[in-house]
């Protein structure tokens, strides 16, 4: 099943990050992900995948409660 990136929320030391995605039969769903240093990469942590989320809010709100940096990460800055 194709997916389509709709939003990518980072961390504020920009080594982690959440992508937003829309799935072709009208889901949604949200992975974090982590920058490796070693092999210049991002690579998948946790196991977020799966979830089947019916809105972009839901899947925003979805994510903020299980990835532990994420609602800083929203926080309009001064």
């Amino acid at each position: 099943m194709s997916r389509t990136i709709i939003d990518v929320i980072y961390n504020s030391e920009r080594n982690a990050r959440v992508q937003i995605y829309l799935r072709d039969n009208g889901t949604f769903g949200f992975e974090e992900e982590r920058f490796q240093n070693e092999e210049k990469c991002w690579t998948t942590y946790g196991q977020y995948s799966e979830a089947i989320i019916e809105s972009v809010e839901s899947a925003i709100r979805e994510a903020k409660g299980r990835v532990s940096w994420l609602a800083d990460a929203l926080k309009p800055r001064a």
